[in-house]
């Protein structure tokens, strides 16, 4: 209407001038005019007048659209400075509703976000003539209106033209009788954050820049409330990730385990139990710092070190000795200790993590008990050791009687040479019992040396041949000849195969009947295979596991250590120590070590 009235007015306003001005010109010549010229000056003044007034009436029209679009470049830059201040979305929709009213000029404005129902969880208008409240209750309800749910499923603006009529459902509607609705949602990433709404005329909303114009506001809106939930997720994630680091920091700190992390060659971090009882352990990494090992682990540390370099492995475990404060030629004492070493990344870079445990005491304790069970199998095999001593004895007694009286005999001397020879031969039996029992008694720690397991067994079997004899059991051997040699401590497969042998006849005592024990030695593969097998009543069935848990025992008068002990030793071999039935009758124990090597036999 404005542009129409104004380009009438401009119209004859410019041919009304231009008579005027062509009417005074001719009078001043002639006194006289045309009507037919002043007709046609007429509609050429109209004709330049309309043209002004409508290039007039452009011009003002692009003002205002300069001046429109100045304010919602305004707006938008408050509504960005908003998502970015703003910590949650309840500080977003309330100033939003009021930016688009205000600098857009919109009548009314309202927004909701919704849940994953679709129920709104936050609501915020500008502008409403009517209660909101009734509108939250229908989202409450799932009774949304029809512009929200065209809007939920159609990826543009809806335009209602005429929401009194179309929409009479809508609480909403009653305020909008002479407006046009536009709703959109919030939608980005294909993720849906709400709805927005605004009421202005139909001539505003029908233009299509201002459709685009809306629907990109709403897009920009929903990238916020995007960013919100990013800088909300930002923030539980980085309080949720104090909290753990505070439980983690809380626990390594606290920790009984001595912890430190080797980065770049360097100790980058140790916590307190580590500085208390290891204090110089990092140094141990360095090969000059060798001195501090234990000389018969040195290396062992050392290929520790190369499988650490090589990161072949991600968990590595040794246990090894050495001096914490000084060597020990400067009166150090040692420290036994358990180490376990991870790859991890630290501070975005390759580390790795060592857990150090101080087992000192438990490898005294185990040390103790380990003689305690060789005393033991000592007392067991007294009796046997004395009538092994008693015999020859008692022939050296015979021979120095004999020898006391022929000795000055001139006629004798080949007789005294022959009795002194025996002296020296039973001597020397004497001299082998007692060596034998020193060496199985004498404390000692594993020491792996390339070994014939054939001679471990050949001297359990020495020690305790005398008792089994008295005992009536026979031994029936099956050693298997030409075996290849294993690392191995010798003494500790002695104790293992005298434990071993004592407890199958200590089981056969009460049994009537013939006794047998089974000894055997074979290799299968690369392993190398010894087994002790009784006819006796053989283990209770569910005790095949429990006879080698510590001081379990099924016997009236024992201390239950020995088994377990022994199946410890075989485990510091690298083998194996089980049980099962024995084809004599009775029970079946059978260990079983790695060679080294590569060795491979085939039985």
């Amino acid at each position: 209407m404005q542009k129409a009235l104004t380009a009438i007015g401009a119209f004859f306003g410019g041919a009304t001038i231009l008579c005027l001005l062509l009417g005074a010109m001719r009078s001043a010549d002639s006194g006289s005019g045309s009507l037919s010229i002043y007709a046609l000056a007429g509609l050429v003044g109209g004709l330049i007048g309309l043209g002004a007034g409508l290039g007039s009436l452009r011009s003002g029209r692009d003002r205002r659209r300069i001046v429109r679009l100045n304010r919602i470049q305004a707006a938008l830059r408050r509504i960005t400075l908003l998502v970015a201040e703003a910590n949650h979305s309840g500080e977003l929709v309330q100033p939003v509703c009021s930016y688009l009213r205000q600098y857009f000029g919109y009548h009314h404005v309202w927004l909701a976000i919704l849940d994953k129902a679709n129920q709104s969880a936050l609501m915020a208008h500008e502008g409403l003539q009517v209660p909101i409240e009734p509108l939250r209750s229908g989202f409450r309800d799932g009774n949304l209106p029809d512009c929200v749910r065209r809007a939920l499923s159609h990826p543009g603006p809806i335009l209602i033209a005429a929401p009194c009529i179309d929409c009479r459902n809508c609480p909403l509607a009653v305020g909008c009788t002479e407006r046009s609705v536009m709703t959109t949602r919030l939608a980005y990433r294909d993720k849906t954050f709400g709805v927005l709404s605004v009421g202005a005329t139909s001539e505003a909303l029908i233009d299509p820049r201002e459709r685009d114009l809306f629907q990109a506001v709403a897009q920009d809106i929903a990238f916020g409330l995007y960013q919100l939930d990013l800088k909300t997720l930002r923030r539980r994630t980085g309080e949720a990730l104090k909290r753990s680091e505070a439980r983690f920091r809380n626990l390594v700190e606290n920790a009984l385990t001595g912890i430190f992390i080797l980065q770049d060659n360097k100790v980058v971090y140790r916590n307190p139990e580590q500085k208390k009882a290891f204090a110089s352990l990092p140094k141990l990494f360095k090969l000059q710092e060798m001195r501090l090992v234990h000389p018969e682990d040195v290396d062992k540390v050392r290929h520790f070190q190369r499988q650490i370099k090589s990161r072949k492995k991600w968990v590595m475990d040794i246990d090894f000795r050495f001096y914490p404060d000084k060597p020990p030629a400067k009166g150090g004492e040692i420290k036994w200790v358990f180490c376990r070493v991870s790859r991890i990344e630290y501070l975005g870079r390759e580390a790795f993590l060592f857990y150090v445990m101080d087992i000192t005491r438990a490898r005294e304790l185990d040390h103790l008990l380990r003689i305690q069970d060789k005393m033991a199998s000592l007392g067991r095999v007294a009796a046997g050791i004395a009538h092994e001593i008693r015999n020859p004895l008692s022939g050296i007694n015979i021979y120095l009687n004999t020898l006391e009286k022929i000795h000055e005999r001139p006629d004798c001397r080949e007789k005294v040479r022959e009795i002194i020879e025996r002296l020296q031969s039973a001597s020397g039996k004497i001299e082998n019992v007692i060596r034998r029992v020193i060496d199985f008694s004498r404390p000692s720690s594993p020491k792996l040396a390339p070994t014939q397991i054939n001679d471990p067994i050949e001297e359990a079997l020495k020690l305790c041949d005398a008792t089994l004899r008295r005992s009536g059991i026979r031994i029936d051997r099956q050693l298997s000849p030409d075996l290849p040699a294993c690392q191995a401590d010798p003494q500790l497969i002695e104790q293992v195969m005298l434990n071993l042998i004592t407890n199958a006849a200590e089981a056969m005592q009460q049994q009537e009947g013939p006794k047998t024990i089974g000894v055997s030695s074979s290799v299968a593969g690369h392993v190398l295979r010894m087994s002790v097998a009784d006819s006796g009543p053989g283990v209770p069935c569910g005790d095949e596991e429990r006879i080698f848990t510590p001081f379990f025992t099924t016997k009236k008068v024992s201390t239950g250590i020995g088994l377990s002990l022994s199946r410890r030793i075989i485990a510091d071999h690298g083998g194996t120590l089980t049980v099962g039935p024995s084809p004599l009758g009775g029970a079946r124990f059978t260990i079983e070590l790695p060679l080294k090597g590569g060795h491979r036999c085939e039985t």
